[in-house]
């Protein structure tokens, strides 16, 4: 029985990787797929034959690679096996967006207080109902949100839930669909998952310091499903008191509202985030504080690279996207004479908005 289900997963792993390929490259013949997967004509046949009956792949017309050979068939993924919706659920806004593996039918997005999640979930089931009344062919839900989630369980968010609320459970009875919860940022990292992008740290910023780890294509989730986790490394001991118990964590010295609360403490003068920023390289105090920021930043980011060595570094929104900031954290990782590949997601809105649904048809192809 043990070696039937050796085979068994093998088989599955090399339709994972014809998927793969397809999701990448597509579309493709059965010959090239074989010489990508390093596979015989009959394994690939055989293969191509059980993602045919599984709706998997489609044929999708032929080519004719020369005079003299004969018309390859190419397949492609089938785009209407997985329809998903992924809601993304963060502390000022919640994304909805409804999509296949090639095309985005929709994204809505609105404030997320209207939700009013910490009373009701009525609200918020509505606009799913009526989501799924124009999209009845959805099969999959993933929701994103902002804080701890196990077993789709939230067990920490910045934003305010019934207490002890099992998501994944409750919407899976409420509309009959297999659903997904997850952290927001891991499904954002993951969504930017392709070929030869397989080992990379995601990090975000705004309103918190948030990142996930891909290592091998793997999301590392760890024990506690927080593997990769910077907001909540301690960078002073019995420091500023933080939302997950601890002290002296990251997050309390560079999110949005640690500068806020730390610009309102040295001028007296509350502002915003956004605020601040116009101030850079204009007020003394508001240069002070973010020069501090970033270089804080910065030298984390150097010396978690040098612990987990990724290919490459993934940064997106908040302090990040202020240019004068970022060159500033360049100047510092210099001087520092770090050699990293960091790489700036400028389209911001379009990531957090279409993560969750990204995430678990590419999830969905992996795990066929």
């Amino acid at each position: 029985m043990a070696k039937n289900k050796d085979i068994r997963q093998f088989r599955r792993s090399n339709k994972a990787q014809i998927l793969w390929y397809l999701y990448n490259r597509g579309p493709l013949s059965r010959l090239e797929l074989a010489k990508l997967c390093k596979l015989t004509t009959p394994s690939i046949t055989q293969l191509i034959n059980d993602l045919l009956i599984q709706n998997e792949v489609k044929e999708i017309g032929s080519i004719q690679r020369n005079a003299t050979g004969r018309r390859e068939v190419l397949l492609d993924l089938n785009p209407n096996k997985y329809i998903a919706l992924g809601i993304n659920i963060e502390s000022d806004i919640t994304y909805f967006c409804v999509a296949n593996v090639k095309d985005i039918f929709k994204v809505e997005k609105e404030d997320t207080k209207n939700f009013n999640f910490d009373n009701t979930m009525e609200v918020f089931d509505e606009r799913i109902a009526k989501i799924l009344e124009e999209y009845p062919s959805v099969n999959k839900i993933c929701i994103g949100l902002s804080g701890k989630v196990i077993n789709g369980f939230i067990e920490n968010a910045y934003t305010k839930f019934l207490k002890d609320f099992d998501m994944k459970t409750y919407i899976e009875k409420k509309f009959g669909i297999e659903t997904e919860v997850i952290n927001s940022t891991k499904a954002q990292a993951f969504a930017m998952y392709r070929e030869n992008n397989e080992n990379y740290l995601f990090v975000t910023h705004s309103p918190e310091i948030s990142s996930a780890m891909i290592l091998k294509g793997e999301l590392l989730k760890g024990k506690n499903s927080v593997t990769g986790e910077l907001g909540h490394i301690v960078v002073e001991v019995d420091g500023n008191p933080c939302k997950c118990g601890k002290r002296g964590c990251l997050n309390t010295y560079v999110s949005d509202e640690a500068i806020e609360n730390k610009y309102l403490e040295t001028t007296g003068c509350k502002k915003s985030i956004d605020e601040i920023y116009a101030l850079y390289g204009v007020e003394e105090e508001a240069t002070t504080l973010l020069k501090k920021v970033i270089k804080t930043i910065a030298v984390l980011l150097a010396n978690v690279y040098e612990i987990l060595n990724p290919n490459r570094i993934f940064v997106s929104g908040g302090i990040f996207a202020e240019d004068k900031l970022y060159s500033y954290g360049w100047e510092i990782l210099n001087k520092c004479g770090f050699n990293l590949e960091v790489e700036r997601i400028t389209d911001t809105v379009g990531l957090k908005s279409t993560a969750e649904a990204r995430y678990i048809i590419v999830k969905s192809i992996l795990n066929v």
